[in-house]
């Protein structure tokens, strides 16, 4: 049987103006080996969430200064995107106005306050179950998409290289060529061998794995996604290269 912990695959943001309330939460979560990250009020929950990249779940009090709960998940929802990251809500046990606008804003579940251990952990159990199936899910279903279309460029890409490559073979193997021009042509021939292997790399995916392009923009991480014969996948150890899959530190009380 897995392990709370095993089920987190990235970090929980605990969201609270109560100090007492984040170190209750803390040290629940603690206790199963979460990954925590701390937030005192909505900006600081939300600037979290912008730069941290596998949040796997956020416990956010309905009830706070300046922005509340609502406002705070309405724009979390915005971050997220197509990405699932579920939210629960603490809220006060007979509020059932903000239960009701809390699941109308985008939130999965709640909690009462006072919080008690044995729900706040089942709740938090079954988000995280309900979040690694559906990410499994889209997973499977991502993978096949671009399984599909990597099998697509396969074909289309190498009916006319291999007329490129022939041709190539062709001319180097004249004795015409010398100096600068045969360079030019050994290099042609080098480049067109690579997108050769790109290609098979690519109709052999395992899995999706992304890495930094340009900003924000993401790019499928070969080595990561399509190992090479007899080469295991290198590990997730560099936050510079792969940003999916790194979190930032909890900032605890």
């Amino acid at each position: 049987m897995s392990s709370p912990a095993s089920e987190t695959q990235g970090s929980i943001l605990i969201v609270d103006d109560n100090p007492v309330a984040r170190k209750l939460l803390t040290l629940l979560l603690k206790s199963e080996g979460h990954r925590l990250l701390i937030a005192r009020d909505g900006p600081e929950a939300l600037r979290i969430a912008e730069e941290v990249p596998d949040l796997a779940l956020v416990l956010l009090d309905v009830m706070m200064p300046g922005m509340d709960g609502l406002e705070v998940c309405r724009r979390l929802r915005a971050l997220a995107g197509e990405s699932y990251v579920p939210i629960i809500f603490a809220t006060a046990l007979d509020d059932e106005a903000h239960v009701v606008e809390g699941l109308a804003a985008g939130a999965n579940d709640y909690v009462t306050k006072p919080l008690k251990q044995a729900e706040v952990l089942a709740r938090v159990r079954t988000a995280l179950r309900l979040k690694r199936a559906l990410d499994e899910l889209l997973g499977a279903r991502e993978l096949a998409a671009i399984g599909a279309m990597a099998v697509t460029l396969g074909h289309e890409i190498n009916n006319p290289l291999t007329i490129l490559m022939g041709n190539l073979e062709l001319l180097l193997r004249s004795s015409d060529w010398e100096g600068k021009a045969l360079r030019r042509l050994q290099d042609a021939r080098a480049a067109a061998t690579r997108v050769q292997e790109l290609v098979r790399r690519l109709t052999r995916i395992k899995k999706v794995t992304t890495t930094s392009y340009v900003g924000s923009v993401q790019m499928l991480d070969l080595e990561r996604s399509c190992p090479q014969d007899g080469q295991a996948p290198p590990p997730a150890c560099a936050p510079d290269t792969t940003p999916n899959e790194t979190a930032a530190p909890a900032r605890e009380e």
